[in-house]
């Protein structure tokens, strides 16, 4: 299994016809104090299965984890199927979380790693930044 996309954005969603939307895609959190919380964002994830895997059931886990790669949020195991797709026709996997009232202890770095069946198989960097007002004059 492949990842194809993975990023944080403010909104995501897959629409009737399947199509995955994504707005607002960023890497960088800016606030005025830390801890500081994020209220939501989305984590929106496209896999490339491999062939012989079409029908099966797999696990999805995403673990937010400090630079120090100490885990700060771990959320629930949700379970996805790999499409049956026609033959010659590669099947991919659309999934989209929604991340609410993420608290983040410190600034600095993170991660958002991406679990599949247990197994770490990507990473997405994410920063929280202190906002700096500059004033013009």
């Amino acid at each position: 299994m492949k990842v194809v996309i993975a990023t944080i954005a403010d909104c995501a969603n897959i629409s009737d016809l399947g199509k995955m939307n994504i707005m607002g895609v960023f890497r960088n959190i800016f606030s005025p104090v830390a801890p500081c919380r994020h209220l939501q964002f989305y984590v929106a994830i496209i896999l490339r299965p491999d062939a012989d895997q079409k029908g099966t059931e797999h696990f999805i886990q995403l673990v937010l984890r400090d630079a120090d790669s100490k885990p700060i949020g771990q959320f629930d195991e949700l379970s996805f199927t790999v499409p049956n797709a026609p033959a010659g026709v590669t099947p991919e996997v659309n999934l989209v979380i929604a991340m609410n009232q993420i608290q983040f202890p410190r600034f600095g770095d993170y991660f958002i790693d991406i679990l599949i069946d247990r197994s770490r198989l990507h990473s997405i960097d994410l920063t929280v930044q202190p906002i700096i007002n500059r004033i013009e004059g």
